[in-house]
């Protein structure tokens, strides 16, 4: 996207921060060396991302959970009093810790890793941008995982409507997680994705 567009798409101000995260994430890079997808959005630089901050915090969490955090950019702004992120990449987990520093805990794990925050109950993982890479039963798989490891309340997750990547999977995540979950909340970002917030039912 061209500078022109993304201004038309965010405003000047947001494309501003924008452009000031990224700048920061590759000065991160460059010393982590973790991949250089994390360095090429910012928080300011998709409308989603603040989408699920609002969903998360419409919940009232005392612990949110982030898997596949990245930066943790999203993470870092729900109004939780414990936050976690998890991410594969050690690199970016220890840039995360310097960028956000005593505000989250971070840690390199997945799903099943939850377990290492010591926490009984999780009021809400947020899984998004994450997922596509994963066929169904992965992420059937993985929601299990996280399900054996600990309490989970509620699962924010997104679903991709258009790929400009064909790699990616467009999830239908009502199918793929079943009677164990309820969707509560179905929120579009204008654009090509849709924000799901599900609720864990009793077994």
């Amino acid at each position: 996207m061209t500078t022109l567009g993304k201004i038309r798409e965010l405003g000047l101000v947001k494309t501003t921060l924008c452009a000031a995260e990224i700048a920061q994430s590759r000065v991160l890079q460059a010393v982590y060396g973790f991949d250089h997808w994390h360095a090429s959005q910012g928080f300011h630089c998709r409308c989603y991302k603040q989408m699920v901050v609002d969903l998360a915090d419409q919940l009232r969490p005392t612990t949110a959970v982030e898997i596949g955090c990245g930066l943790g950019d999203i993470l870092c702004r729900i109004q939780a009093e414990r936050r976690y992120g998890l991410d594969l990449d050690e690199g970016v987990v220890m840039a995360a810790r310097r960028r956000h520093r005593d505000k989250s805990q971070f840690v390199v794990g997945s799903f099943a890793d939850v377990a290492q925050t010591r926490e009984p109950v999780i009021d809400v993982v947020v899984m998004v941008n994450v997922l596509h890479s994963l066929d169904a039963g992965q992420v059937r798989d993985g929601v299990e995982q996280l399900r054996r490891a600990v309490e989970v309340k509620h699962l924010i997750v997104d679903e991709i409507v258009e790929r400009e990547n064909k790699s990616l999977h467009c999830h239908k995540f009502a199918e793929i997680l079943g009677d164990g979950w309820s969707r509560i909340e179905r929120v579009s970002d204008g654009s090509s994705r849709w924000l799901e917030t599900y609720r864990a039912e009793p077994a």
